[in-house]
């Protein structure tokens, strides 16, 4: 069975795109259910491992900074080698393979998240991008907002710009 990944610009319609084609299509959809198990396979709230995975690496004297202020005394005795907290790298590792896992059942339908890139080398995945003219999806984030075009706009370019940094990552 084929595995669709569906990526899409912010305000495109995408939304009722992939219930319609998963409805018709009779596959599961994975959305926001890719991080909410990632999450729990990490034991975390789904809402920091969303923020984890949209926050960019930190740089190499971010990571050794953190890691000696984490050490305090009464923690010395558990750290254990190659014990990691959950960081952004290993945060969208744990969501890659979650797609790749949610993959082998075919018949899905993946939104977002870079799963295109994920399983890029799959033949059997059929890679959608859903587009829209910008002025169409700012008035269709104004109208479900009830916001400003101005603040559409504003909106419109934070997300396309924190989902190339995602995909970039």
């Amino acid at each position: 069975m084929v595995v669709v990944c569906v990526s899409r610009e912010h305000g495109s319609g995408a939304v009722d795109f992939r219930n319609s084609l998963a409805k018709r299509l009779g596959y599961r959809l994975y959305d926001r259910e890719i991080i909410a198990r990632a999450a729990e396979e990490m034991e975390i709230h789904p809402d920091q491992a969303e923020a984890l995975a949209e926050t960019a690496d930190p740089t190499l004297v971010e990571r050794l900074v953190g890691r000696l202020t984490a050490i305090t005394p009464a923690r010395l005795g558990e750290l254990r080698y190659g014990d990691t907290s959950v960081d952004p790298p290993t945060m969208r590792l744990v969501i890659r393979d979650t797609i790749r896992r949610l993959s082998e059942k075919g018949a899905t339908i993946f939104v977002g998240r870079g799963a295109s890139i994920v399983l890029a080398d799959r033949k059997d995945v059929v890679s959608l991008r859903v587009v829209a003219p910008l002025a169409n999806r700012m008035h269709s984030i104004a109208a479900r907002r009830g916001c400003t075009q101005f603040e559409a706009a504003q909106e419109v370019e934070e997300m396309d710009a924190a989902r190339r940094r995602f995909i970039r990552q």
